[in-house]
């Protein structure tokens, strides 16, 4: 996808992100509860990072 911010193009580049589902089981005040918590594991990126044209290690 090409992007613009504020006259710059840029080109987008997307990844997948892996999530994992938890479920859990608990109770609370004599009540049952089920609980589903998604986590996401963010890949680290082989790019460098750039801030304001300093690059980040």
């Amino acid at each position: 996808m090409k992007l613009t911010y504020r006259g710059i193009t840029y080109q987008n580049n997307t990844s997948k992100v892996d999530t994992s589902t938890v479920e859990q089981t608990g109770t609370y005040r004599g009540v049952e509860l089920h609980i589903m918590q998604r986590s996401a594991r963010s890949p680290r990126t082989s790019d460098p990072l750039k801030y304001r044209g300093v690059v980040i290690d």
